[in-house]
């Protein structure tokens, strides 16, 4: 039976990498659906996100509270 080398050790090492940043997924207003973003920061991104959440909550308060108006055909 043949031994399978330690991955580590196949591969020279430690393949830890530090992470370059953090990516996120938002959602475009404009009509472009769900996208991904990165940031090189936590708080960038962070930040990212509650702005998108504040705007789609303020759409959805819109749609939520809005008056509906009745409506008549003219001939």
């Amino acid at each position: 039976m043949d031994v399978v080398p330690d991955s580590l050790k196949a591969l020279g090492g430690d393949i830890q990498q530090d992470p370059i940043g953090y990516e996120v997924q938002l959602y475009d207003l404009s009509g472009r659906g769900y996208y991904k973003q990165k940031f090189d920061s936590e708080a960038k991104a962070d930040n990212a996100i509650a702005e998108n959440v504040d705007e789609l909550n303020e759409i959805a308060i819109a749609l939520d509270t809005q008056q509906k108006e009745q409506v008549y055909k003219y001939d």
